[in-house]
């Protein structure tokens, strides 16, 4: 009966660190309670008041007594405005007063100060109601939006999986609620922006928190990101941008890099102005990003673009993760990017299209110049090499890579629906190395099967 506030952006520092673990707490599992700084008191007085319900209470007991006093406290701020009013009503009228150990009265906490809108579910996640704000950011009506479970608003492959979270909340305990949202708040914290899905089925960039109700009946806030630093920036780096050169970089195991570059790019910059290639160069990563909201972020994102090259990454330290679908998710935003970018290429010169090299290993990762978050290591580099040994309409991917996408349960008995080659190379400062080549339409074929591709392809 914990009120549990899930929010990603409960860690943010002023400084843009990553907050040190609360020393005054004596739980066993104190190490993993993210805390927040002055700053965030002050920009979100509502993180603040229910900051408490990140720690784990020491009974039921102590959480319902800790529920009603929070409560108190609560019902004592005015809201903010008459949409509020409506939203408190209408988790109150789902309440029962007579069942034993719920509170009859709603536990709503004052929209933070950067809220955008706000939307109530039930118990079994549909959309009950909503304020105007979040319609309009949303560009629903009411009639169009109630009813419908909250999964419509996310990306095929989010909201699948969303289902395990979904599930767990349904049947836990309250005491294991409260354990699941400190781990959840702490493994989201590199993560700023969420991507929900309007009624257009167009990418709509804000924040996510969720406040969870007695009752398990949900508030999700959707939060202004537009003041905040840029996601290619990771948590604890902004502090040395725009800063005297410095070394300021860390070790990571484990990441996906995937390179994207337009072959046939350098005889079309021969043949027109500066001008021209930069304005394809715009309508490749417009499109490339375009794709990666709709389908994969914040799980993958485009690290950066060079020359006719875009770098994108996925299962990274610094970034949001999900390490049991790591590679399915990567395998996605490949396949994607590429088959959206072969057919916006051939109205620039049919002699182009995407070529895709899929590596994974360790970075080090971090600021060195004081202008930019880099990424080094011989995982870029091979990505590289293996782009330029891609065919149209393949994908070429490290053996390594082949075989943790084989162990991927979304995707463990289909292996050979990708058609994939093997083939050897000798690659520059790499050597006889050997890679396989996805197919790109089986590919698309499987993951349409599997239901994990969104509605605009």
């Amino acid at each position: 009966m914990s009120k549990t506030r899930l929010s990603y952006d409960e860690c943010r520092r002023g400084d843009g660190r990553k907050p040190k673990a609360d020393e005054n707490n004596t739980s066993d599992e104190a190490g993993d309670v993210p805390t927040s700084s002055a700053s965030d008191h002050q920009r979100s007085p509502a993180a603040f008041r229910n900051k408490s319900w990140m720690r784990r209470p020491s009974s039921p007991d102590s959480i319902e007594a800790s529920c009603k006093l929070n409560y108190k406290r609560t019902s004592a701020v005015q809201l903010r405005d008459n949409s509020d009013d409506r939203l408190v009503a209408a988790a109150r009228s789902r309440l029962t007063p007579d069942t034993p150990g719920v509170a009859t009265e709603p536990l709503i906490s004052p929209p933070p100060l950067d809220c955008l809108g706000r939307i109530l579910c039930d118990t079994d996640f549909n959309i009950v109601d909503t304020d105007d704000s979040a319609l309009r950011l949303l560009k629903y009506s009411a009639s169009e939006l109630w009813g419908k479970p909250v999964a419509c608003l996310m990306t095929p492959l989010i909201a699948k999986l969303h289902d395990k979270l979904f599930d767990y909340v349904k049947r836990a305990t309250p005491e294991q609620i409260c354990r699941s949202a400190r781990r959840l708040i702490y493994e989201k914290s590199n993560c700023r922006d969420m991507v929900l899905l309007d009624s257009n089925r167009e990418p709509v960039v804000c924040g996510v928190s969720i406040e969870i109700q007695p009752d398990r009946s949900a508030v999700v806030n959707l939060l202004d990101v537009s003041t905040k630093p840029l996601h290619t920036v990771p948590r604890g780096y902004e502090q040395y941008i725009h800063r005297p050169p410095g070394k300021h970089v860390q070790d990571y195991p484990d990441v996906i890099c995937i390179m994207i570059d337009i072959a046939g790019s350098t005889q079309y910059a021969v043949r027109v102005k500066p001008q021209d290639m930069a304005t394809l160069m715009h309508d490749v990563y417009m499109a490339a990003n375009n794709i990666i909201l709709r389908e994969v972020f914040p799980y993958a994102y485009i690290h950066e673009i060079c020359g006719d090259s875009l770098l994108l990454v996925v299962n990274a330290g610094f970034m949001v993760r999900y390490p049991g679908e790591a590679a399915v998710i990567a395998m996605q935003a490949a396949m994607q990017v590429q088959r959206h970018l072969n057919k916006m290429l051939v109205r620039y010169d049919e002699s182009m299209y995407a070529r895709v090299g899929v590596t994974i290993g360790d970075v080090t990762a971090g600021v060195i110049d004081g202008r930019s978050f880099r990424i080094f290591g011989d995982t870029v580099h091979l990505s590289q090499r293996l782009e330029s040994c891609c065919p149209k309409d393949g994908i070429a991917c490290t053996a390594r890579f082949l075989d943790l996408l084989e162990k991927q349960q979304a995707v463990a008995d289909d292996m050979s629906a990708f058609g994939i080659e093997y083939h050897t190379k000798e690659l520059k400062g790499f050597g006889a190395t050997q890679y396989g080549v996805v197919n790109t339409q089986k590919c698309h074929s499987l993951f349409a099967e599997l239901g994990y591709l969104s509605d605009a392809q």
